[in-house]
């Protein structure tokens, strides 16, 4: 029984209190400085200042780890801690929608202010949602199986009768090279129907998705193929 996994961080924050480097006061803005401007005072703040270098970054069953957001950890004179909203860069859309394997992690990269002390603090934290989901086999479901294998030459035709029994049917390609086009309801004309392309192709209905109507089979090379239905 094949089993499906998603998950999504919802929120994530980040709680800075940085006391082993040199603090640094909020940067002067003038009231009327443009938002070009006040963007380039707080980026030269941020980036110029003796900072503790975070990276959050994505990391897989194959790929390495892979940054995809970085913030400067500064010690702000006047403040004891502070904390970030990482989902402003991570979830413009209100979550962070992960793969089954695919994690999310974190890491303090030095770049020459050194790495966190006991003097320092950062926690991450935050809420995520995972999701399972599994489709039963169709054999599991079905009382009957009837199977037979057909040869079709170049341009012949096989139906299969509408059936309002049907829990699942699989059509597959013997032939090397073999194509067909499938059809759901009506025999549609050359390769607009599902194509089956190839030895080893299939195409399946099982309940998560389901047709019980009449199916076309038309053959655009010599091919062989076999028909599973179960019912």
């Amino acid at each position: 029984m094949a089993a499906y996994f998603s998950s999504a961080v919802v929120s994530l924050f980040c709680k800075a209190r940085i006391k082993s480097l040199d603090g640094v006061e909020l940067p002067d803005i003038p009231p009327d400085a443009s938002e070009v401007e006040r963007l380039a005072i707080i980026k030269q703040y941020e980036w110029e200042s003796p900072r503790v270098h975070l990276q959050i970054g994505l990391k897989d069953e194959e790929l390495e780890y892979v940054p995809i957001w970085e913030a400067a950890l500064l010690n702000q004179l006047g403040s004891p801690s502070y904390t970030l909203n990482c989902m402003n860069v991570l979830g413009a859309s209100g979550d962070f929608v992960l793969g089954d394997t695919v994690s999310l992690g974190a890491r303090i990269v030095d770049v020459g202010w050194g790495a966190l002390t006991l003097q320092d603090e950062v926690v991450l934290y935050g809420g995520a949602i995972q999701e399972a989901w599994q489709l039963p086999p169709v054999i599991n479901l079905a009382n009957q199986v009837e199977s037979e294998r057909i040869g079709l030459p170049v341009g012949g035709t096989h139906e299969i009768e509408a059936n309002p029994g049907r829990k699942g049917l699989l059509i597959s390609s013997w032939t090397e090279g073999g194509i067909a086009a499938i059809s759901e309801g009506y025999l549609e004309p050359g390769l607009s129907g599902f194509p089956l392309v190839g030895f080893g192709a299939a195409y399946e209905l099982n309940s998560s998705r389901l047709w019980r109507g009449k199916i076309y089979i038309e053959a655009h090379t010599d091919i062989e193929i076999e028909v599973t239905e179960y019912f």
